[in-house]
């Protein structure tokens, strides 16, 4: 009875503190993340915390601002002066994918700023000399990629095609420093230090180093200082659960951003998977059973984290964790502490870092991962609902149950092709065009345009495949390009490399170079193509119209205009097609009143002639620009000339999606 007592009182402890925790989290999370003062011309001044350099240009962080230098002449522990504009990081603009802003507040940075910096001194901090010096020591080494991601857990500088590869294999958390390299030290100390005091005492300063190495890493937190939540609370009769659950509400008290940041979700809702059923996994003395049970356990409850951020899951992936995780933990990762210390092993662990990426390439290319569309949260929690059934039958060896997962895995799969609805979805790829159009049961599938800019990032790998997957659409039936323009076709050999494409339709004026080498491309993988500008097209019973019969030696007047309905409504795409091609459609057809425009030439004032849109008087209208952009579309012309339309612009309110059932309903990204 007094065990119950002390178990229910243990249990109303957390119940109040989740509930402080909730309301804390509710409460920052209501709040501007940036404060409008700390906006505009600035000065900074402070230490230089972290670096990160790519090729393309230096950040460096003081304070809570992430700042974009021109040099490369930083250290770690530099007193710096910045002066610059300060402005909030870019948030979420399509749907569902990565929200740098909200990754950057779970690190503590809330602002960024270009500008420039100057040294003033150094900070006294000797962590930072040490980490300098590692660093330095690090950069000799062609291994450099992987030592940084171990022994500093940074792994920005792995390939990113090999680091795709590890994604897609579901083994990318081997690459985070988190649990699995922490007690490795933990099984370390313990063979070097015999008397308890002593191994915890050292243990705690250099997991406190540690941390700091890794620039606290909610994983590295999450492994390093729960062991000692544990020894804490433990001597206060709280089970590791329970401790566990502290430790949580203790992280996201301190820090409710922490919800955004994905290593956070991975680490901390794997780590309950294995503290929960912990009993079960150590009831196996086989090391190859019991990693069996801990990769199982992990794969299942990482799938709604997976699905959620990546839209797949390997089907594999415990094999691949059967494989990789024994190659990592007890080989790679702790010969990385032995090539910093002894250089001439370099070559060495290269050629095995070389063996492991051929492995995962080559696991890559099985086509044993699935695509699964983005869901809500309720359904998410059915997920977990199930997961936790299937384990409670698993561990009274009913493996039969195990079937449950892979019908589940099959409806969510087929859910985006049971959909009555269609959709048209214009995504926002900055200062370019590119719309996703489904039918309704995926019937058909046509995207427009690919968007393209002149800068270090793949808008298909980044923004479009991505929006694609996050919807279920894997495959595309058509790809319509309106004209050579590269904002509309830059990315295209890009998306076909990566996406099976029925046919290519571009219109049929004179050829610019890079609808040339799209062409080319066509014709070297045999992709169908057809130039076009007037006529009908049909697949599956389902008619679209080109409408632009202009022959002018003018790329955006060549562009194709598209006319087709989903159910009852009809959806006009004009390109960038101008004044001069809305007089001809106006002469040669009785055109109807339109749903949904897709606004020409991104709202210029060359475009939307107030006779044009007064003909077809469309419901919405639709116009893709980026933000501040150069041109400073869209133009106040076009905009009153559409001031009876709901328009919607993408360098505003992000993507913009129209759901097409028995009505239409638009939503926006912001």
């Amino acid at each position: 009875m007094k065990k119950l007592k002390i178990l229910l009182s243990y249990n109303i402890i957390l119940i109040f503190l989740a509930i402080f925790t909730l309301l804390r989290i509710v409460f920052i999370f209501g709040r501007p993340l940036c404060e409008n003062d700390k906006l505009g011309e600035k000065t900074i001044s402070g230490t230089v915390k972290s670096i990160e350099v790519t090729e393309y240009n230096t950040k460096i962080l003081v304070q809570d601002t992430l700042i974009t230098v021109k040099t490369n002449d930083f250290k770690l522990g530099n007193k710096v002066v910045c002066k610059g504009e300060v402005s909030e990081a870019i948030s979420q603009s399509n749907f569902y994918l990565f929200d740098y802003q909200k990754y950057l507040a779970s690190r503590g940075i809330y602002y960024v700023m270009k500008g420039d910096c100057e040294v003033k001194g150094f900070s006294v901090n000797f962590f930072y000399q040490i980490k300098n010096k590692m660093i330095e020591i690090i950069n000799k080494n062609k291994s450099r990629a992987y030592l940084k991601a171990f022994l500093l857990g940074d792994n920005k500088e792995i390939n990113q095609s090999v680091k795709k590869s590890y994604q897609l294999n579901g083994i990318s958390h081997l690459f985070a420093v988190s649990g699995m390299h922490v007690s490795f030290f933990f099984l370390l100390f313990g063979k070097i230090f015999k008397k308890e005091r002593s191994k915890n005492i050292i243990l705690f300063v250099f997991l406190l180093f540690y941390l700091f190495l890794t620039n606290f890493s909610p994983s590295v937190i999450r492994a390093s200082i729960f062991f000692f939540f544990v020894k804490i609370f433990s001597r206060w009769g709280f089970s590791n659960l329970q401790s566990y659950a502290i430790f949580i509400m203790v992280m996201l008290w301190y820090r409710p951003y922490y919800l955004y940041h994905t290593g956070f979700l991975y680490s901390f809702t794997i780590s309950f998977f294995l503290l929960y059923y912990s009993t079960f996994i150590n009831s196996e003395k086989n090391y190859w059973k019991v990693l069996f049970k801990i990769s199982f356990i992990a794969i299942l409850a990482s799938i709604p984290i997976q699905v959620e951020t990546n839209f797949s899951i390997n089907l594999f992936s415990i094999l691949y964790n059967l494989i990789f995780v024994p190659i990592i933990s007890q080989l790679l990762f702790p010969m990385s502490f032995l090539v910093f210390l002894l250089p001439f092993l370099d070559s060495f662990y290269c050629f095995l870092i070389t063996l492991l990426e051929n492995m995962s390439l080559f696991f890559m290319n099985i086509p044993t991962h699935i695509v699964l569309c983005h869901l809500n949260s309720l359904y998410y929690i059915f997920y977990y609902g199930i997961i936790f059934f299937m384990m409670h039958k698993i561990k009274e060896k009913e493996y039969k149950y195990i079937v449950i997962l892979f019908f589940l895995l099959g409806f969510h799969f087929y859910l985006p092709r049971m959909n009555s609805s269609g959709m048209i979805l214009m995504m926002d790829v900055g200062q370019g065009d590119s719309t996703l159009i489904v039918y309704p049961y995926q019937k058909l599938k046509i995207l427009v345009d690919t968007g393209g800019m002149f800068s270090n990032r793949s808008i298909s790998e980044n923004t479009i495949i991505p929006s694609m997957h996050a919807h279920g659409v894997t495959t595309l039936d058509y790809l319509i390009l309106s004209h050579g323009d590269f904002d509309h076709v830059g990315e295209a050999r890009n998306l076909l490399e990566k996406v099976k494409v029925g046919k290519v339709f571009l219109n049929s004026g004179n050829d610019t170079e890079e609808e040339r080498k799209i062409i080319a491309y066509l014709e070297e993988k045999k992709i169908p193509y057809e130039k076009i500008s007037v006529g009908t097209i049909s697949r599956k019973g389902i008619p679209i119209q080109f409408l632009n019969s202009v022959k002018i030696e003018n790329e955006n007047e060549d562009s194709l205009v598209c006319y087709l309905k989903i159910k009852n409504f009809s959806i006009l795409l004009m390109g960038d097609s101008g004044h001069f091609v809305e007089k001809e459609l106006l002469q040669e057809y009785n055109l109807p009143t339109v749903d949904i425009l897709k606004v020409g030439h991104h709202g210029s004032k060359y475009s939307s002639s107030l006779e044009f849109i007064s003909k077809i008087s469309p419901s919405f209208c639709l116009i893709s620009a980026g933000q501040n952009n150069r041109y400073g579309h869209p133009h106040k012309e076009a905009l009153e000339n559409l001031q009876f339309c709901d328009t919607y612009i993408t360098s505003i309110d992000g993507a913009i999606k129209i759901k097409v059932g028995k009505s239409m309903r638009v939503t926006k990204v912001r």
